[in-house]
Parts: structure tokens; sequence; C-alpha cells
């Protein structure tokens, strides 16, 4: 039985994929897949996650015809653990021993935890609205007659720190030299903060009536929030 199956040897080197490393067995009657079964394993490692290397590539008999293989592939992933993927040779479906190893498994959870990201920080923002306005009847306690003229404070907007307070602002790094070919280039963030503007008019303690801008800051590693307050420049002078 053994004679009646190719086995495709192939030469390591450095500079190719790991799926070098795996046995390549397929029926006599189908050596001419053989490409295609090499092609699909290079695939696989490149394209999935968690398939660190093929180790094993087999036909699935069960689902195969001479017009239409089907493999079996064994892939190992970073923890050294194994798991199966089969392919359709034609199609290139593939169907996954481990449902939770698809990429529509793992999309689904990236999803899940960026709503439960999106949820949570909707939750510190509202309460923070709250924060800045304590923070603004606290700065605004002398003054009179203080009148919203806009909702309160508006729906919250994400700016570059450097934008909105040059003075707390973080120098900027040094440029580092850059990536050498084939390596991945390294993204500086800018640092970034959350603002609440507010427009309400109110009197000084000398009485005179005077429009102002009110600014809260909210810091992504500060509880504590930061309240700005100063004239109000009017729309067409801007």
């Amino acid at each position: 039985m053994r004679s009646a199956f190719i086995i495709l040897a192939l030469l390591v080197s450095e500079s190719a994929l790991a799926v070098n490393n795996a046995n390549f067995w397929l029926p006599a009657s189908y050596r001419e897949w053989l490409p295609e079964m090499r092609e699909q394993a290079e695939a696989l490692e490149r394209d999935e996650a968690d398939c660190v290397s093929v180790i094993k590539s087999t036909l699935h008999e069960s689902y195969s015809t001479r017009d239409n293989p089907v493999f079996r592939f064994v892939c190992r992933d970073s923890h050294n653990k194994s798991y199966s993927i089969i392919v359709d040779a034609v199609s290139h479906k593939r169907t996954y021993s481990n449902p939770m190893r698809s990429p529509e498994y793992r999309a689904k959870k990236e999803e899940e935890a960026r709503l439960a990201k999106l949820a949570e920080a909707k939750k510190r923002l509202k309460a923070k609205r709250v924060d800045c306005e304590n923070a603004l009847q606290k700065k605004t306690r002398f003054m009179r007659d203080f009148t919203w003229v806009s909702d309160q404070f508006m729906e919250p907007q994400r700016l570059l720190l450097a934008d909105v307070d040059p003075a707390k602002s973080k120098p900027k790094p040094k440029p580092k030299p850059k990536a050498k070919q084939g390596e991945a280039e390294e993204i500086v963030e800018e640092p970034q903060v959350w603002v609440f503007d507010g427009h309400f008019d109110a009197k000084d303690v000398q009485g005179r009536g005077l429009k102002y801008q009110a600014r809260c800051l909210v810091f992504d590693d500060k509880e504590t929030v930061t309240i700005n307050i100063g004239r109000r420049v009017p729309a067409s002078a801007q």
C-alpha cells in the first residue's frame, strides 16, 4: 500500500517557508495535484494567524475525486499545538476541525471586544462629563447670572493634545532610523485627549456681562479633568 503513495520530500532552505518541513502524501493517481497541495499549504502559513507551520499534508480520501481532491493539512501553532484544516483543491474553501480557529470566529471575537471597549469608553465619558460640570461649577462659583448658551457641554471630540494644550503636550520623540527592508516600521502615535466644549454667558464680580467658552480636557491616563475658561470669540471673528 505504501508504494501506492508519493512522498514529496523537499529541501529546507533558510529563505523558504516552514512548509518545506512537511510531508506531502498523495496516491499515485493524484500525482498531478502535488503542486496545488504545496501551494495551498504555503497559503495556510501565509494567511492563517494560528498556523505557524504545516507539518503534514494528506488527501482526504472520503471527500475526494480525481477531478476535485480535498486536502487535509495539520498546522502547528505558536504554542506547539496541532489542529487540522480541510481545503478543497478546486474552490479553496477551508473547513476547520476546531471552529474557534476560523477567521469568522476570530473576527466575531474581535468585534465583540471592540464593542465592549467602546461601551466602556462611553460609560467613562458619561462619568467624566459630570466631572467637567462639577469642575466648571466650582470654577464659576463667583460669577453671577450663569447661563448656558450651548446645550451645556457639547458632544466630546477626540483631538491631538498638541492642538488643544501645547504646554501639556509631550515633546515629539526624535525621528528613528528608517526601517530596513523586511522590518516593520514603528508607528509613533501622537498623544490624544477627549475635549468637552461649552458656551455660556455670565457676569463677573464687577457685574460686567461677558461671553465665555469652557473647555474640559479628559486624559486617558488621568482620573481628574482639567477645566479651562476663556473669552468666547464670535464665529465671525474666527
